[in-house]
């Protein structure tokens, strides 16, 4: 009976530990990406369609060209609601929505074009005859999971333990209060900041934050995206 040589061995060893590797990243790739869980908060889920991945993560229902909002608009973000199961520090859960609502201004900022106006302003009805569409961005967290944070510094790359927070929202007509967009994220975190691992993400606090501001970047250049072109000539007729 033949031995094989030691050098075989390990070379077969090494494939067999790379196709293990492999194989755990695809599952962590493919968890990553994950349907919201029907909440309740939009309703009928069926219509929710996951998005490009420039959007990750993000599932959406399409909406008509006709319906889309146009650029000459004033956007009001809303203040954000808390529809999850309470969590025991009733602070935090105030902490993680002023953060949500603090990370889509600044990111609705930065992607909207100059014709839009992004503000949190509460009275807007002296808008209402200078001509600009108002819609309305109302966006809530209503699920969440704290993982496993023994896990995450030591396999969160893989995307074992990670936490969990889903955001779900509408960007609503002021005038007809009709809805435009529903888009809903379940986002995971594991901590991973730059591609490293850090002790911090034991915390499901420190998790959740990083996975709120990816959310809210993602979800305004969602948002961003569906907004069409104002008509030519808008800006004169809007000035008579």
């Amino acid at each position: 009976m033949s031995v094989a040589p030691a050098s075989s061995i390990f070379q077969r060893g090494k494939r067999l530990l790379r196709a293990a590797l492999v194989a755990v990243v695809a599952m962590g790739g493919a968890g990553c990406v994950r349907a919201p869980r029907p909440t309740g908060y939009l309703g009928n889920y069926n219509g929710l369609v996951r998005q490009p991945l420039t959007y990750f993560g993000i599932y959406a229902q399409p909406m008509p060209a006709a319906k889309k909002p146009r650029l000459d608009h004033v956007l009001q973000i809303l203040p954000s609601r808390w529809d999850a199961p309470r969590l025991p520090e009733s602070a935090l859960e105030k902490e993680l929505l002023d953060l949500l609502d603090d990370r889509l201004q600044v990111f609705l900022q930065r992607y909207a074009p100059p014709s839009v106006i992004v503000t949190r302003r509460r009275d807007i009805e002296d808008l209402e005859g200078t001509g600009a569409n108002v819609t309305q961005l109302r966006c809530s967290i209503t699920y969440w999971d704290k993982g496993v944070g023994i896990l995450r510094p030591l396999f969160g790359a893989f995307y074992l333990g990670p936490t969990q927070l889903q955001v779900e929202g509408t960007v609503v007509d002021w005038r007809t209060r009709e809805a435009l967009l529903r888009f809903a994220r379940r986002g995971l975190g594991t901590g991973v900041v730059i591609g490293l691992m850090t002790p911090q993400s034991v915390s499901a606090k420190f998790c959740w934050r990083l996975s709120i501001n990816e959310t809210a970047d993602l979800l305004a250049q969602y948002v961003v995206s569906q907004l069409r072109p104002p008509p030519q000539n808008w800006w004169r007729s809007a000035a008579r």
